[in-house]
Formats: C-alpha cells, sequence, structure tokens
C-alpha cells in the first residue's frame, strides 16, 4: 500500500510540476510580449529619416516614429524631454550631419507679377507685384536675385525660479558646434532657411 501510494503522490507531483511550468512559461512569454521590464525605463523610436527619440511607451507607433528594441533608464532628464518632445543632438549626429550636407546654399531669382484686387462690384485693380523663384528661366525676371543660406537652431532647458524653460539658441551653420550649451533640438523648428537682401548680380552690398 505505501508504494501504491508514492506512486500516486509522484503522479500528482509531476502534474504539479507541469502545471508550474506551462504557468511560468506563458508567464515569460507575457512578459516578452508587453515589455514588463522590471525597471522604469524609454524605448527609442525611429522615423523613416533615420530621426531617434525616447519615449515612456509600448505604442508600436507614434507619429511616425517607430519603437525599437533599445531602451535607456528613466531619468529626469529622459522624461523632461520626452515631455517637450525633443530630440537630443547627440543621438542624432549621423543624421544631422547628412542633412546639414545636403543642404546647399542656392540663389533664387525675382520676377514681378500683375495682383488683382476687388474694389467694388466686379470692379478691379491691379497693381506690380515681386515673388522670387528657384527657376532662373522663371518669366518676367527683374535681373535682382537673393542667397539663400540654411541656418540652425537648438534649446536648451534652464531653471527659473524652479519652473523648467526652454530657451532658444542664436542662428548657427552646424547644429553639432552647439551641442554641449544647447543639447536639444525640434524636428519643426531646427532647420531655417535665410535669405540675403535681393541684388543685382555683381552689385551686393557687403555688410
Amino acid at each position: 500500500m505505501k508504494t501504491k501510494n508514492l506512486k500516486v503522490e509522484k503522479n500528482m507531483l509531476g502534474l504539479a510540476c507541469l502545471t508550474l511550468i506551462l504557468v511560468t512559461n506563458s508567464f515569460e512569454n507575457n512578459l516578452k510580449d508587453n515589455c514588463l521590464i522590471m525597471y522604469d525605463h524609454l524605448h527609442k523610436y525611429t522615423d523613416d529619416n533615420g530621426f531617434n527619440i525616447y519615449k515612456q511607451s509600448e505604442e508600436e507607433t507614434i507619429e511616425g516614429f517607430h519603437k525599437t528594441n533599445s531602451i535607456i533608464k528613466k531619468s529626469e532628464e529622459a522624461i523632461l524631454i520626452d515631455e517637450l518632445n525633443l530630440l537630443k543632438i547627440t543621438d542624432n549626429i549621423s543624421t544631422l550631419t547628412n542633412i546639414m550636407e545636403k543642404n546647399k546654399d542656392f540663389i533664387q531669382y525675382e520676377y514681378k507679377y500683375k495682383r488683382y484686387f476687388e474694389v467694388r462690384n466686379n470692379k478691379y485693380i491691379i497693381i506690380d507685384d515681386y515673388s522670387f523663384s528657384n527657376d532662373i528661366n522663371h518669366e518676367n525676371l527683374t535681373g535682382r536675385i537673393r542667397n539663400v543660406k540654411y541656418k540652425y537652431k537648438a534649446y536648451k532647458i534652464v531653471d527659473n525660479n524652479g519652473e523648467k524653460e526652454l530657451v532658444e539658441s542664436p542662428l548657427v551653420d552646424n547644429i553639432i558646434d552647439i551641442k554641449d550649451s544647447y543639447p536639444y533640438f525640434k524636428i519643426c523648428t531646427y532647420k531655417v532657411k535665410t535669405y540675403s537682401d535681393p541684388y543685382i548680380l555683381g552689385y551686393q552690398k557687403t555688410k
């Protein structure tokens, strides 16, 4: 009888172990599926242009950015730049460098056109107005041109009487040069076109 009871207990023990293994495997798979990493973290997200940003999220896609398996530990800085939707220059040096290399200076050409203003009762006045085109063969060119140059700006976060404040950098030729003093940027504002005063080729005023 003792031997029989032992066999029953062994069978029950084996079943219990199998159940435990199945539960454990299920739990581990659930951890992987839901990314239940045992510490607070942010995931790196990358967009199609190669920009990298860190977000405290488990969403697969956020505003065109796609989640990767790279993570960083949660910190005050990481949470703050996530909330402000900022990117770190040091996380994007390669992408920024490639973009700046492609953004060459160029010339635009002034042309004249007619503008129509309704006065009353379908009566109009016509005035001459001016605009600029990238096309050197545009109609009604005036002979004046202007130089177009890309500049860049970044941000730093300062403490203003206990409140965090975002401070904008001056415009610079190379955003990488200011990464230590202004470490962050925004995709929608970091690149700015600047324009010279219009001039006739050969007669540009120097400042």
